[in-house]
């Protein structure tokens, strides 16, 4: 009996990309990917791709990534918080994941912190002797948000979780983060980067390692069916306005003007089916 995390390192390890092996880890957990909405969204290679969507079930990047082995594209940069298991769980799944990940880091983990009641009091009490200061938080992301900027430049495709930590993106404000990392592109590369929006719904991560618990021990698991709903998409210009116009903005009215387009898309879908 091989266990799921081994039969997923061992994936990674034999295949291609990243997303060919999660796109062969669900269909050994017998879960289908549907894409709703035009798949040439997702397809264009010769563009970078910043796509935006929910971080509500936890382990997202599973049929994110097997979405984008549909639609023929290669790996993508997931963003995502040290400390946490979905970043331990990617890590854990060998160099080739390693390597995708851009680590953000809330400043309630700063181990200089005054205030410390808040949701990563937990993680704080685990991880005491290995959290960084505050200036040392705000160095680290402001390297992460330059090298999304320059990934995406360079025709990658980068993840991003606007509403921080696991939201549902309809119901709580956007974090200014996906404005600066937008304000840092070139005037060249606002007009050729891709805003792909996206909702999961039909995913659980627990149905997903139980099935793949199920498949382990010689069984076949049930067969469940999850949606990857394509929103609003455009090139950067054309979604925020092109000239100085994305200048002329904060980061945060950047992130609301992004939120509002995704509430008016998904604001009345659910995330698990």
């Amino acid at each position: 009996m091989t266990d799921p995390l081994t039969r997923a390192r061992r994936l990674v390890a034999s295949t291609d990309t990243v997303a060919g092996a999660m796109a062969e880890l669900c269909r050994g957990a017998r879960i289908t990917i549907t894409i709703s909405g035009d798949p040439a969204e997702l397809a264009d290679a010769g563009c970078g791709m910043l796509l935006a969507g929910d971080h509500k079930n936890g382990m997202e990047f599973v049929p994110l990534l097997a979405a984008l082995d549909q639609a023929g594209r290669p790996d993508m940069y997931i963003t995502g918080k040290p400390f946490s298991f979905t970043y331990w769980l990617i890590g854990s799944l060998g160099q080739p994941t390693a390597d995708l990940l851009l680590p953000i880091i809330p400043k309630t983990l700063a181990k200089d912190r005054k205030k410390i009641i808040n949701r990563d009091l937990p993680r704080r009490l685990l991880f005491a002797g290995r959290l960084p200061t505050e200036s040392e938080i705000i160095a680290s992301n402001a390297d992460m948000l330059r090298r999304a900027a320059t990934l995406l430049g360079a025709k990658n495709i980068v993840s991003w979780y606007p509403a921080g930590g696991m939201m549902d993106a309809t119901k709580l404000p956007w974090q200014r983060g996906i404005g600066r990392v937008i304000k840092m592109l070139s005037r060249d590369d606002r007009e050729n980067v891709r805003i792909v929006m996206w909702r999961i719904t039909g995913y659980d991560p627990r149905r997903l390692i139980w099935a793949l618990l199920v498949q382990s021990c010689g069984l076949v698991p049930r067969t469940r069916h999850v949606t990857f709903s394509i929103g609003p998409a455009g090139t950067v210009t054309g979604l925020l306005g092109g000239g100085d116009a994305i200048d002329r903005m904060t980061d945060a009215e950047i992130a609301g003007r992004l939120r509002a387009l995704y509430v008016e898309r998904f604001a009345r879908v659910t995330s698990v089916g």
